[in-house]
């Protein structure tokens, strides 16, 4: 796995054996050490900023070597099987169209996932440890020592969410994640350059909390609804699909990624008939 000396073991696995707990975080910090030297005394050449994803060419993607993309993939607490198959296969397949379409290698892409072990379709793809409040953090702490200010970052959050005491929480194994933490995170990361796209249901609180110069942030959901099309795939096609480059300039943007959300919405809704009952933001 390319991140686990960052993060914590899953919560459902408990053990008393402390000592080999600290001796694991030891390791961890001189692993995390020994990374950290190599890039300062290697450090990547810059590539130009851009306000989307790198753009589709498929004969030149960018090289895992100079790339300064990254990407943060959670999973969260999927509560039933029917869940953890649609979550799984969502946020899978956004780790392939980051893989096979942008040129992202494992080791720029931090996967958090309900459950490590619990087998994914479109394969390959590396997760690196539970999707957990503590591990959540973790990442972006070890972010914030490697993100330069020339740096980009997308998060993509697939799950369950709800809006609960004037916050809109991000459910993980354990406890939440809400938007005012997740806002006080990422503000630490070193770089304006950060897109967020959001699946679950009652999300607009984070954009309320996390909105600043220079992010873009998708939602499938008002505060006050709850999400039922499927928007995370909606979004992984306006992200893959050239026939969502409304502009027709050859690259797929955040903003047609958007479009595609809000068009595949409402003809979820008027294909079952039904008075649409959720917005993307």
């Amino acid at each position: 796995m390319a991140h686990t000396s960052i993060l914590e073991a899953p919560v459902t696995q408990s053990s008393n054996r402390e000592g080999w707990f600290v001796l694991g975080g030891i390791l961890g910090l001189l692993s995390l050490g020994l990374l950290l030297l190599k890039i300062s005394l290697n450090p990547s050449p810059s590539i130009p900023t851009s306000s989307d994803l790198p753009a589709i060419v498929t004969s030149d993607k960018i090289s895992p070597e100079t790339e300064k993309h990254y990407a943060i993939i959670c999973s969260g607490f999927t509560k039933t099987n029917r869940h953890a198959k649609w979550f799984g296969n969502s946020s899978s397949r956004i780790y392939k169209v980051l893989k096979e379409k942008y040129g992202y290698s494992d080791e720029s892409i931090y996967f958090l996932f309900d459950d490590p072990n619990r087998p994914l379709p479109n394969k390959p793809v590396v997760v690196d440890g539970q999707m957990n409040l503590e591990n959540f953090r973790k990442v972006i702490r070890h972010l914030e020592t490697i993100v330069t200010p020339a740096d980009n970052i997308s998060l993509f959050m697939i799950g369950h969410g709800i809006y609960r005491n004037a916050d809109s929480w991000f459910d993980c194994i354990g406890e939440d994640l809400s938007s005012t933490e997740f806002s006080e995170l990422v503000d630490r990361l070193q770089t304006k350059n950060i897109r967020i796209v959001l699946s679950p249901c009652q999300m607009e609180g984070f954009i309320w909390r996390a909105s600043k110069k220079g992010r873009v942030i998708l939602s499938s959901t008002r505060f006050t609804e709850n999400n039922s099309a499927a928007v995370a795939e909606a979004a992984i096609r306006g992200f893959s699909n050239m026939k969502y480059d409304f502009n027709g300039d050859g690259r797929l943007s955040f903003a047609e990624a958007y479009q595609s959300m809000v068009i595949e919405q409402t003809q979820w809704y008027e294909k079952k008939g039904w008075r649409q009952r959720e917005h993307a933001l």
